[in-house]
Protein backbone atom coordinates (compact mmCIF):
# COMPACT_ATOMS: atom_id res chain seq x y z
CA UNK A 1 0.00 0.00 0.00
CA UNK A 2 1.12 3.95 -1.04
CA UNK A 3 0.28 6.43 1.37
CA UNK A 4 2.66 8.83 0.13
CA UNK A 5 2.20 11.02 -2.52
CA UNK A 6 5.50 10.41 -4.28
CA UNK A 7 5.38 8.35 -7.52
CA UNK A 8 7.03 5.16 -9.45
CA UNK A 9 9.19 5.09 -12.54
CA UNK A 10 7.48 5.12 -15.52
CA UNK A 11 9.45 4.36 -18.14
CA UNK A 12 9.88 0.72 -17.29
CA UNK A 13 6.17 0.56 -17.76
CA UNK A 14 6.19 2.63 -21.12
CA UNK A 15 9.42 0.60 -22.25
CA UNK A 16 6.93 -2.83 -22.04
CA UNK A 17 4.10 -1.06 -23.76
CA UNK A 18 1.48 -0.49 -20.86
CA UNK A 19 -1.13 1.65 -22.17
CA UNK A 20 -1.78 3.70 -18.89
CA UNK A 21 0.51 4.92 -16.04
CA UNK A 22 -1.08 6.39 -13.02
CA UNK A 23 0.82 8.93 -11.70
CA UNK A 24 0.16 11.76 -9.19
CA UNK A 25 0.43 14.70 -10.64
CA UNK A 26 0.14 16.84 -7.73
CA UNK A 27 3.62 15.73 -7.08
CA UNK A 28 6.14 17.61 -9.75
CA UNK A 29 8.68 15.03 -8.66
CA UNK A 30 10.77 13.50 -11.70
CA UNK A 31 8.61 10.88 -12.60
CA UNK A 32 6.02 13.85 -13.52
CA UNK A 33 8.21 15.80 -15.53
CA UNK A 34 9.20 12.76 -17.37
CA UNK A 35 5.63 12.41 -18.09
CA UNK A 36 4.94 16.25 -18.99
CA UNK A 37 7.90 16.16 -21.42
CA UNK A 38 7.04 12.77 -23.16
CA UNK A 39 3.18 13.64 -23.35
CA UNK A 40 3.88 17.05 -25.53
CA UNK A 41 5.20 15.27 -28.18
CA UNK A 42 1.59 15.19 -29.73
CA UNK A 43 0.36 18.41 -28.67
CA UNK A 44 -0.45 17.78 -25.29
CA UNK A 45 -3.70 15.68 -26.47
CA UNK A 46 -2.86 12.90 -23.70
CA UNK A 47 -1.56 10.40 -25.86
CA UNK A 48 1.57 9.18 -27.70
CA UNK A 49 2.00 6.66 -30.73
CA UNK A 50 4.08 3.64 -29.08
CA UNK A 51 7.13 2.54 -31.68
CA UNK A 52 6.46 -0.03 -34.25
CA UNK A 53 8.65 -2.67 -33.63
CA UNK A 54 6.62 -2.47 -29.81
CA UNK A 55 3.29 -3.27 -31.70
CA UNK A 56 4.79 -6.09 -34.41
CA UNK A 57 3.03 -10.14 -33.62
CA UNK A 58 6.97 -10.91 -32.53
CA UNK A 59 8.02 -7.70 -30.34
CA UNK A 60 11.57 -6.42 -30.67
CA UNK A 61 11.82 -2.94 -28.64
CA UNK A 62 14.27 -1.41 -28.65
CA UNK A 63 15.80 -2.53 -32.14
CA UNK A 64 19.67 -2.76 -32.16
CA UNK A 65 21.05 0.28 -33.77
CA UNK A 66 24.23 0.60 -35.68
CA UNK A 67 24.54 4.26 -35.60
CA UNK A 68 23.55 6.16 -32.52
CA UNK A 69 22.26 9.95 -32.31
CA UNK A 70 24.69 12.55 -31.15
CA UNK A 71 22.61 15.69 -29.76
CA UNK A 72 25.53 18.40 -28.63
CA UNK A 73 24.74 20.83 -26.04
CA UNK A 74 26.17 23.46 -25.22
CA UNK A 75 25.19 25.55 -22.43
CA UNK A 76 26.10 29.70 -23.10
CA UNK A 77 24.42 31.98 -20.95
CA UNK A 78 21.77 31.79 -17.98
CA UNK A 79 19.71 34.69 -17.85
CA UNK A 80 17.70 36.07 -15.04
CA UNK A 81 17.83 33.40 -12.17
CA UNK A 82 15.46 34.30 -9.31
CA UNK A 83 17.05 34.97 -6.10
CA UNK A 84 16.67 32.89 -3.06
CA UNK A 85 13.54 33.14 -2.01
CA UNK A 86 12.48 35.17 -4.62
CA UNK A 87 8.90 33.76 -6.65
CA UNK A 88 8.96 34.85 -9.93
CA UNK A 89 5.94 32.36 -11.68
CA UNK A 90 4.72 33.44 -15.51
CA UNK A 91 1.17 32.46 -14.80
CA UNK A 92 0.02 32.98 -18.41
CA UNK A 93 1.62 29.40 -19.72
CA UNK A 94 -0.19 26.44 -20.24
CA UNK A 95 0.83 25.26 -16.90
CA UNK A 96 0.56 27.57 -14.78
CA UNK A 97 -1.80 26.08 -12.89
CA UNK A 98 0.92 23.81 -11.00
CA UNK A 99 2.19 26.88 -9.34
CA UNK A 100 -1.08 25.90 -6.67
CA UNK A 101 0.42 22.70 -5.90
CA UNK A 102 1.93 22.29 -2.20
CA UNK A 103 5.66 23.02 -2.42
CA UNK A 104 6.59 20.15 -0.35
CA UNK A 105 5.64 17.82 -2.69
CA UNK A 106 7.76 19.08 -5.39
CA UNK A 107 10.91 17.12 -6.44
CA UNK A 108 13.81 19.90 -5.50
CA UNK A 109 16.38 18.02 -3.57
CA UNK A 110 19.63 16.92 -4.38
CA UNK A 111 20.38 13.49 -4.72
CA UNK A 112 23.59 13.44 -2.35
CA UNK A 113 21.98 14.25 0.98
CA UNK A 114 20.07 16.72 2.91
CA UNK A 115 19.75 20.45 2.01
CA UNK A 116 21.74 23.57 3.48
CA UNK A 117 19.92 26.27 5.08
CA UNK A 118 21.39 29.59 3.06
CA UNK A 119 20.40 33.26 3.14
CA UNK A 120 18.74 35.30 0.37
CA UNK A 121 20.43 36.86 -2.34
CA UNK A 122 21.71 35.73 -6.19
CA UNK A 123 22.89 32.05 -6.36
CA UNK A 124 26.39 32.15 -6.58
CA UNK A 125 28.05 30.26 -8.91
CA UNK A 126 25.19 28.07 -10.36
CA UNK A 127 25.74 24.95 -12.06
CA UNK A 128 24.17 23.49 -15.12
CA UNK A 129 23.02 19.46 -14.88
CA UNK A 130 22.17 18.15 -18.27
CA UNK A 131 20.94 14.14 -18.06
CA UNK A 132 19.14 11.85 -20.37
CA UNK A 133 16.11 9.54 -19.35
CA UNK A 134 15.72 6.83 -21.96
CA UNK A 135 12.54 4.47 -22.19
CA UNK A 136 14.48 1.84 -23.91
CA UNK A 137 17.95 1.67 -25.77
CA UNK A 138 21.31 2.40 -25.17
CA UNK A 139 22.24 6.55 -24.16
CA UNK A 140 24.80 8.28 -22.18
CA UNK A 141 26.24 11.46 -21.41
CA UNK A 142 29.54 12.60 -22.20
CA UNK A 143 31.96 15.42 -22.87
CA UNK A 144 33.91 13.51 -25.21
CA UNK A 145 33.01 10.59 -28.47
CA UNK A 146 33.06 8.10 -28.59
CA UNK A 147 31.82 7.91 -25.19
CA UNK A 148 34.42 6.56 -22.67
CA UNK A 149 31.34 5.64 -19.96
CA UNK A 150 27.82 5.21 -19.50
CA UNK A 151 26.87 8.05 -17.22
CA UNK A 152 23.74 9.62 -18.10
CA UNK A 153 24.63 12.84 -16.30
CA UNK A 154 26.97 15.29 -16.51
CA UNK A 155 27.25 19.20 -14.87
CA UNK A 156 28.77 22.16 -15.82
CA UNK A 157 29.70 24.61 -14.33
CA UNK A 158 30.14 28.35 -14.89
CA UNK A 159 32.92 30.66 -14.71
CA UNK A 160 31.04 34.13 -13.66
CA UNK A 161 29.11 34.90 -9.91
CA UNK A 162 26.89 36.54 -12.20
CA UNK A 163 27.98 40.23 -11.19
CA UNK A 164 24.86 40.70 -9.13
CA UNK A 165 22.41 40.66 -11.81
CA UNK A 166 21.50 36.81 -11.97
CA UNK A 167 23.16 36.60 -15.88
CA UNK A 168 25.91 33.37 -15.38
CA UNK A 169 28.42 32.09 -18.45
CA UNK A 170 29.06 28.90 -19.66
CA UNK A 171 30.87 27.09 -22.65
CA UNK A 172 31.80 23.47 -22.14
CA UNK A 173 29.92 20.99 -24.65
CA UNK A 174 27.87 18.15 -23.64
CA UNK A 175 27.20 15.52 -25.85
CA UNK A 176 23.95 13.27 -25.60
CA UNK A 177 24.05 10.16 -27.03
CA UNK A 178 20.68 7.71 -27.57
CA UNK A 179 19.63 4.90 -29.60
CA UNK A 180 15.71 6.14 -29.32
CA UNK A 181 16.32 10.06 -29.38
CA UNK A 182 12.08 9.99 -29.74
CA UNK A 183 12.14 7.57 -26.53
CA UNK A 184 14.87 9.54 -24.81
CA UNK A 185 13.85 12.61 -22.30
CA UNK A 186 16.92 14.82 -22.09
CA UNK A 187 16.07 16.93 -18.64
CA UNK A 188 18.37 20.18 -17.94
CA UNK A 189 18.36 22.17 -14.44
CA UNK A 190 19.95 24.11 -12.27
CA UNK A 191 21.97 23.25 -9.22
CA UNK A 192 22.51 25.48 -6.55
CA UNK A 193 25.71 23.93 -5.44
CA UNK A 194 25.75 25.84 -1.88
CA UNK A 195 22.42 24.96 -1.38
CA UNK A 196 22.27 21.63 -2.29
CA UNK A 197 19.34 21.87 -4.16
CA UNK A 198 17.76 22.45 -7.87
CA UNK A 199 16.37 25.74 -8.36
CA UNK A 200 15.18 25.66 -11.96
CA UNK A 201 14.39 23.07 -14.85
CA UNK A 202 12.95 22.11 -18.43
CA UNK A 203 12.42 18.59 -19.72
CA UNK A 204 11.86 17.91 -23.58
CA UNK A 205 12.05 14.66 -25.80
CA UNK A 206 15.33 14.72 -27.04
CA UNK A 207 14.26 13.48 -30.99
CA UNK A 208 11.87 16.72 -30.76
CA UNK A 209 15.45 19.26 -30.17
CA UNK A 210 16.02 21.42 -32.89
CA UNK A 211 19.46 21.95 -34.44
CA UNK A 212 21.00 25.75 -33.95
CA UNK A 213 21.01 28.55 -30.81
CA UNK A 214 17.67 27.78 -28.82
CA UNK A 215 16.49 29.42 -25.43
CA UNK A 216 14.68 27.16 -23.28
CA UNK A 217 12.47 28.58 -21.11
CA UNK A 218 12.75 27.07 -17.33
CA UNK A 219 10.74 26.02 -15.11
CA UNK A 220 10.69 26.39 -11.22
CA UNK A 221 10.03 23.55 -9.00
CA UNK A 222 6.70 23.58 -9.11
CA UNK A 223 6.76 23.24 -12.67
CA UNK A 224 5.13 26.49 -13.61
CA UNK A 225 7.55 28.74 -16.02
CA UNK A 226 9.90 31.48 -14.37
CA UNK A 227 9.19 34.94 -15.86
CA UNK A 228 11.99 36.34 -17.81
CA UNK A 229 14.63 33.49 -16.82
CA UNK A 230 16.29 31.50 -20.31
CA UNK A 231 18.91 29.26 -20.75
CA UNK A 232 20.81 30.12 -24.23
CA UNK A 233 22.35 26.96 -25.99
CA UNK A 234 23.69 25.50 -28.90
CA UNK A 235 22.24 22.34 -30.54
CA UNK A 236 24.53 20.40 -33.00
CA UNK A 237 24.03 16.71 -34.56
CA UNK A 238 25.96 14.22 -35.24
CA UNK A 239 25.95 10.32 -35.33
CA UNK A 240 28.56 7.80 -33.77
CA UNK A 241 29.21 4.07 -34.61
CA UNK A 242 27.16 2.21 -31.82
CA UNK A 243 30.17 0.19 -30.42
CA UNK A 244 27.76 -0.61 -27.34
CA UNK A 245 26.16 -3.56 -29.06
CA UNK A 246 26.63 -7.10 -28.59
CA UNK A 247 27.72 -9.45 -31.42
CA UNK A 248 24.43 -11.72 -31.56
CA UNK A 249 22.50 -8.35 -31.71
CA UNK A 250 24.45 -7.12 -34.71
CA UNK A 251 24.66 -10.82 -36.89
CA UNK A 252 20.55 -10.45 -36.25
CA UNK A 253 20.15 -7.11 -37.23
CA UNK A 254 22.25 -7.23 -40.75
CA UNK A 255 20.69 -10.70 -41.27
CA UNK A 256 17.35 -8.51 -40.70
CA UNK A 257 18.47 -5.98 -43.23
CA UNK A 258 19.76 -8.93 -45.91
CA UNK A 259 16.60 -10.46 -46.02
CA UNK A 260 14.32 -7.04 -46.37
CA UNK A 261 17.60 -6.38 -49.07
CA UNK A 262 16.57 -9.43 -51.01
CA UNK A 263 13.17 -8.55 -50.27
CA UNK A 264 13.61 -5.56 -52.33
CA UNK A 265 15.48 -6.61 -55.59
CA UNK A 266 12.96 -9.64 -55.87
CA UNK A 267 10.39 -6.67 -56.13
CA UNK A 268 12.57 -4.64 -58.32
CA UNK A 269 12.86 -8.00 -60.64
CA UNK A 270 9.22 -8.56 -60.88
CA UNK A 271 8.62 -4.55 -62.12
CA UNK A 272 10.69 -4.90 -64.21
CA UNK A 273 9.83 -8.05 -66.10
CA UNK A 274 6.32 -6.45 -66.07
CA UNK A 275 7.95 -3.52 -67.77
CA UNK A 276 9.55 -5.45 -70.55
CA UNK A 277 6.20 -6.92 -71.07
CA UNK A 278 4.15 -3.83 -71.37
CA UNK A 279 7.06 -2.68 -73.91
CA UNK A 280 6.50 -6.00 -75.73
CA UNK A 281 2.91 -5.14 -75.95
CA UNK A 282 3.70 -1.63 -77.59
CA UNK A 283 6.33 -3.32 -80.14
CA UNK A 284 2.83 -5.59 -81.14
CA UNK A 285 0.99 -2.52 -81.90
CA UNK A 286 3.55 -0.46 -83.73
CA UNK A 287 3.44 -2.72 -86.83
CA UNK A 288 -0.09 -2.24 -87.00
CA UNK A 289 0.06 1.25 -86.23
CA UNK A 290 2.79 1.72 -89.29
CA UNK A 291 0.73 0.12 -91.86
CA UNK A 292 -2.03 2.11 -91.44
CA UNK A 293 -0.07 5.03 -91.71
CA UNK A 294 1.43 3.63 -94.78
CA UNK A 295 -2.12 3.24 -96.03
CA UNK A 296 -2.69 6.43 -95.18
CA UNK A 297 0.06 7.73 -97.07
CA UNK A 298 -0.79 5.99 -100.45
CA UNK A 299 -3.92 7.36 -100.39
CA UNK A 300 -2.98 10.77 -99.59
CA UNK A 301 -0.55 10.03 -102.93
CA UNK A 302 -3.14 8.93 -105.02
CA UNK A 303 -5.31 11.17 -104.69
CA UNK A 304 -2.38 13.96 -105.55
CA UNK A 305 -1.74 12.19 -108.48
CA UNK A 306 -5.43 12.49 -109.80
CA UNK A 307 -5.72 16.32 -108.66
CA UNK A 308 -2.16 16.46 -111.12
CA UNK A 309 -4.04 14.59 -113.98
CA UNK A 310 -6.84 16.82 -113.79
CA UNK A 311 -4.93 19.73 -113.74
CA UNK A 312 -2.51 18.53 -117.18
CA UNK A 313 -6.13 17.43 -118.89
CA UNK A 314 -7.84 20.83 -118.16
CA UNK A 315 -4.36 22.50 -119.38
CA UNK A 316 -3.92 20.09 -122.29
CA UNK A 317 -7.79 21.19 -123.44
CA UNK A 318 -6.87 25.10 -122.92
CA UNK A 319 -3.65 24.32 -125.13
CA UNK A 320 -6.04 23.12 -127.91
CA UNK A 321 -8.47 25.70 -127.92
CA UNK A 322 -5.29 28.03 -128.50
CA UNK A 323 -3.71 26.02 -130.81
CA UNK A 324 -7.46 26.15 -133.09
CA UNK A 325 -7.77 29.79 -132.50
CA UNK A 326 -4.50 30.64 -133.82
CA UNK A 327 -4.55 28.47 -136.76
CA UNK A 328 -8.20 30.02 -137.57
CA UNK A 329 -6.54 33.77 -137.29
CA UNK A 330 -3.92 32.76 -139.74
CA UNK A 331 -6.03 31.03 -142.30
CA UNK A 332 -8.01 34.49 -142.12
CA UNK A 333 -4.63 36.62 -142.45
CA UNK A 334 -3.91 34.51 -146.00
CA UNK A 335 -7.42 35.16 -147.75
CA UNK A 336 -6.19 35.95 -151.32
CA UNK A 337 -8.72 38.55 -151.72
CA UNK A 338 -7.90 40.63 -148.44
CA UNK A 339 -4.22 40.55 -149.64
CA UNK A 340 -5.87 42.26 -153.01
CA UNK A 341 -7.65 44.64 -151.50
CA UNK A 342 -4.93 45.54 -149.16
CA UNK A 343 -2.41 45.44 -152.07
CA UNK A 344 -4.29 48.50 -153.51
CA UNK A 345 -2.77 51.15 -151.17
CA UNK A 346 0.64 52.19 -150.60
CA UNK A 347 2.12 51.23 -147.18
CA UNK A 348 3.58 54.53 -146.68
CA UNK A 349 0.11 56.04 -147.15
CA UNK A 350 -1.62 57.65 -144.30
CA UNK A 351 -4.83 57.22 -145.91
CA UNK A 352 -4.43 52.92 -145.83
CA UNK A 353 -7.97 51.72 -145.19
CA UNK A 354 -7.95 49.50 -141.77
CA UNK A 355 -7.74 46.12 -141.77
CA UNK A 356 -10.77 44.41 -141.79
CA UNK A 357 -11.89 42.62 -138.72
CA UNK A 358 -11.81 39.00 -138.92
CA UNK A 359 -15.33 38.39 -138.63
CA UNK A 360 -16.19 40.59 -141.24
CA UNK A 361 -16.12 38.92 -144.90
CA UNK A 362 -14.19 41.52 -147.15
CA UNK A 363 -15.41 43.82 -149.92
CA UNK A 364 -14.51 45.61 -152.89
CA UNK A 365 -14.27 49.29 -152.22
CA UNK A 366 -17.09 51.52 -153.92
CA UNK A 367 -14.43 54.60 -154.99
CA UNK A 368 -11.15 53.11 -155.82
CA UNK A 369 -9.09 55.73 -154.87
CA UNK A 370 -7.06 57.93 -157.57
CA UNK A 371 -3.20 57.60 -158.59
CA UNK A 372 -1.78 61.21 -156.96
Amino acid sequence: MRTRSDNYDPLPCWASGAQLCALNLQTNDLPTQLHYALFELNGGRGYVEKPKEMVMPVPCWPPPQLLLKVVTVQPITLFQLPKRGEDRPCLTSSRSRLHNYVSELSFASMRSGKRKQVGVGVVPFPSVSIELHAIGGFHCVSTSLPPLSGATRHVVRTFSDGGGGGDFFYGQEVHCVAAEPMACVLRVAVVDEEAGQEVAYDTVVLGAVREGYRVIHLRSMLGTRIESCYLLVHIAFSTQVNAWVGEHELVQTLYKQRLELDESRARVAELESKLEKYEGRGLDRAPNQASYAQRRARAGASKAAAAANADATSSDAVNAADATNTAANHDEDNDPRLLAYLSLAEPSSPYSPPRAAASDPPHAPSDPPHAP
